[in-house]
């Protein structure tokens, strides 16, 4: 297991303007295949270029603020959400997207995962689950992602309960969305990230007086 705290002085400065603090990447965490993890912060009505990704699917899980997110389909037509805490976006390969702060008062404070996957995934999939990690929830699917190579789930560890996970396929990792406890007996506060390698155990306790929200993910 290795361990990484979202931390203020970590946050970087994008050309965009945009704040990002890198968790898990290839170098960090030995990975190949969910190689960038990171917390990004996008301040009052920024907004960056609309973009496609060639070499990566990307899941963004909206952490905190109000914003929005465009998708150029390929018949030109374009689809808008409107997106809140919770809410959770899968982004095929090579699909073009932007997303766009639109508050003028607060952050848009967004968790970000690009998954370097063999071949293409469905892009015809609508990619939006609003409010999916807000309760338990199996949220990535072959049939909601159009990947079968990579999985996510969202759980609630009640107070003074523990959860085992298995770690089953090539790479995994556990973010706590909210809450605090201890993973592997180790500080769990909110906005860290546990990486495991396959067959690693990981179990989670809740240790505080109020719910942990998990944002469990594997890839293989």
């Amino acid at each position: 297991m290795k361990l990484f705290y979202t931390e203020d002085r970590n946050f970087e400065v994008r050309p965009w303007g945009g704040r990002m603090c890198f968790l898990a990447t290839e170098e960090s965490a030995e990975s190949k295949l969910l190689g960038v993890t990171a917390v990004l912060r996008m301040g009052q009505g920024l907004t960056h270029e609309t973009h496609s990704h060639s070499d990566c699917d990307e899941i963004i899980l909206v952490l905190n603020g109000e914003g929005s997110q465009l998708f150029c389909e390929n018949d030109g037509t374009e689809t808008r959400y409107d997106l809140h805490p919770g809410d959770l976006l899968y982004i095929a390969k090579n699909r073009v997207h932007r997303t766009d702060n639109l508050s003028k008062s607060n952050d848009l404070e967004l968790f970000i995962v690009n998954y370097f996957c063999d071949g293409q995934s469905d892009v015809h999939v609508r990619g939006f689950f609003p409010g999916a990690c807000n309760a338990p929830h199996q949220i990535l699917t072959p049939e909601t992602s159009g990947n079968s190579t990579v999985s996510a789930e969202s759980l609630v560890v009640e107070p003074g309960q523990s959860v085992q996970l298995p770690m089953q396929r090539k790479e995994g990792f556990v973010f706590a969305i909210s809450g605090e406890g201890r993973v592997n007996g180790e500080p769990f506060p909110a906005h860290a990230l546990a990486f495991f390698s396959k067959g690693e155990a990981c179990s989670v306790v809740n240790s505080s007086a109020a719910p942990m929200n998990l944002f469990c993910m594997q890839a293989d």
